[in-house]
């Protein structure tokens, strides 16, 4: 389905890059929300809703329409970048764990982009000694009637990476800033085992060494390609460098539009609809659209915040038809005011009043 990649071997050119595998394609949007925003956890709100206030701007690529939106990744304006990839495993509710507050799936990336700075940070917002207990409301992908079924990687400005996945509500939170690559499944703990195993095969301590590489398109798969080619290249020495390279890796993992599987697992192969790479120093979030070929950017640090918060589309729905839009190059200046799809009832009710 998805997968993601962090290159962390130079601070200086720090790049994450994401494909994005699903049936068909997807109403998909960027964001981007200034600071200061007051945000709720769940678009039902009760005494139990998750509150708070953005403390960092951020580019958030939302998949959806309407206000039927999940945040899928982005990055922030402190250079922590977000992805939230399907992973069929997780699970939300608990029979026996007690929670403070409750946060829906759709919102978890922008939760964590708007009041975390490090990834430091957003393990100990779900550590099991954090003193606010969260749980994960289950949500549909939007126009579907699939589970949203999440785990979510992070990575900083520090070169740091985390792997958080939830079972029976509970967080498992793997960190480490050798957890760079993440693919759908298995569990994270058994793919830090493949790869310790595949790294042997192809590694120097290994006396004869093998230069063999899955090329199927399966999860466990791509995590190894990525992998592989991900510790066979040089640190780069450019911004530019490191966001070619990065894309080179994640193009290697990418399943071509229209491709099938004459088994009985065909369903589970999914196309790649689009790739991004978000560089970190810079705070600069690039879409690779699959069906357009075209490759457009948006620089958070000189977006004009004349409004709170601001969109564009690039995959609409009109009917039973995906209109893939042209956008090529820098569009900090296409982006139009929005409404905030993640409001406080405070918020709605003041404009309301207003109106």
């Amino acid at each position: 389905m998805c997968t993601r990649v962090f290159n962390n071997a130079t601070n200086d050119f720090l790049t994450t890059a994401r494909n994005m595998d699903w049936q068909t394609p997807l109403a998909t949007s960027l964001f981007c929300f200034n600071k200061g925003l007051n945000k709720t956890g769940c678009e039902k709100i009760t005494n139990k809703t998750l509150e708070w206030k953005s403390e960092y701007s951020s580019i958030v690529t939302m998949l959806g329409e309407g206000h039927d939106l999940a945040a899928s990744e982005g990055v922030n304006s402190e250079g922590l970048v977000a992805n939230a990839l399907f992973n069929t495993d997780a699970s939300y509710q608990s029979n026996f764990a007690s929670f403070d507050k409750q946060l829906d799936v759709t919102r978890w990336v922008q939760y964590v982009l708007d009041t975390c700075k490090y990834v430091s940070e957003v393990v100990d917002k779900f550590a099991d000694d954090s003193p606010l207990k969260i749980q994960l409301i289950n949500k549909k992908m939007p126009t579907t009637d699939i589970d949203l079924l999440m785990h979510l990687a992070v990575s900083d400005i520090y070169g740091d990476s985390a792997i958080i996945e939830v079972c029976n509500g509970i967080f498992n939170v793997y960190h480490s800033d050798n957890f760079k690559v993440m693919t759908n499944k298995p569990e994270y703990e058994t793919q830090i085992l493949l790869n310790v195993s595949a790294r042997y095969h192809w590694g120097h301590d290994n006396p004869m060494p093998s230069q063999m590489v899955p090329g199927g398109p399966q999860a466990v798969e791509r995590l190894q390609r990525a992998t592989y080619y991900l510790g066979k290249t040089e640190e780069t020495y450019s911004a530019q460098e490191s966001i070619a390279q990065t894309r080179a890796i994640i193009a290697n993992t990418a399943v071509p539009i229209g491709f099938r599987l004459s088994s009985v697992n065909q369903d589970e192969i999914d196309e790649t609809q689009w790739s991004s790479v978000s560089d970190h120093n810079n705070h600069t979030y690039y879409f690779y659209n699959s069906r357009t070929q075209d490759v457009c950017y948006c620089a958070l640090n000189d977006v004009n915040f004349i409004d709170d918060v601001l969109t564009l589309d690039l995959i609409e729905r009109k009917g039973q038809m995906y209109v893939q839009n042209m956008h090529a190059g820098l569009i900090n200046h296409k982006f139009k005011a929005a409404e905030d799809p993640f409001k406080t009832l405070d918020d709605m009710v003041v404009e309301k009043i207003i109106a």
